[in-house]
């Protein structure tokens, strides 16, 4: 199954078709980690235009289902890590950061296409996969941030989300691919904020989550984004009362 976890109710005014959702320009950059040489089978390299954060002495890894003699990253099979992985989400590569036991995880970012518009809705979504429970025991996920430079300070730079709920990659199964999104409203210092940041969590433990497959979306600009707290187990249903009429503006929920 899966998982799906929504931060704000974003309530379409029009109906968009699915088609113009899939059209929606990515802005992230190499979200699968296809593109760009890291010319190595070792440790703590990952392809542009990501990077591992300045602050960080364990960096993440990028890994490829190619020969070694490619000098594209480990393979799966280093270190038992992902051993029996049957292949990437989509393509030759992944990445995996480790929470670490140790005061700092192996943060990563890219440079964002272009900065988010502020109060706008948007889709954060990714692929995961645990690893061998053999190597690495804990649960983890990742918590996201925008920030206005490549160093990471999660007291600074903006989560998107406000809790440990608001984590994307929970319940990644290992061995095998799961997809999760966040949606969420574009902060209002978005616009200084030009580069995407992921924390491995939870800090502290020895979780080391394979992930793919990144992407930023807008909703679309005839999408109202209403705050509400997220749904635990089936969820709940809502009503409303007004209309979708952008030019109305009547909407409310109930």
């Amino acid at each position: 199954m899966t998982p799906v976890h929504y931060r704000v109710w974003c309530i379409p005014a029009v109906l968009l078709s699915l088609s113009s959702l899939s059209h929606a320009q990515n802005l992230i950059p190499n979200g699968g980690f296809e593109e760009g040489d890291v010319f190595t089978c070792s440790e703590g390299a990952i392809p542009p235009p990501w990077f591992n954060t300045s602050d960080v002495a364990a960096p993440a890894d990028v890994y490829s289902f190619l020969d070694c003699s490619f000098l594209d990253g480990l393979a799966p099979t280093a270190f038992d890590n992902f051993t029996g992985l049957p292949s990437a989400f989509d393509g030759r590569r992944f990445v995996a950061g480790w929470s670490n036991p140790g005061p700092n995880g192996e943060w990563f970012g890219t440079p964002l296409v272009s900065t988010l518009v502020p109060g706008r809705c948007y889709r954060l979504a990714g692929a995961f996969t645990a690893p061998n429970p053999k190597v690495h025991t804990a649960d983890g996920s990742y918590r996201a941030f925008l920030s206005s430079d490549t160093f990471f300070n999660p007291l600074v730079d903006r989560r998107l989300g406000i809790s440990d709920v608001d984590d994307i990659g929970d319940g990644a199964i290992p061995l095998s691919w799961i997809e999760d999104e966040l949606v969420f409203v574009a902060p209002p210092d978005a616009d200084s904020l030009p580069y995407l940041i992921l924390d491995p969590d939870p800090a502290g433990a020895n979780s080391y989550i394979g992930t793919d497959g990144w992407s930023i979306t807008e909703l679309g600009s005839s999408t109202y984004c209403i705050g509400a707290p997220n749904s635990v187990g089936p969820g709940a249903s809502i009503g409303y009362s007004g209309s979708t009429n952008i030019a109305a503006n009547d909407l409310t929920l109930l």
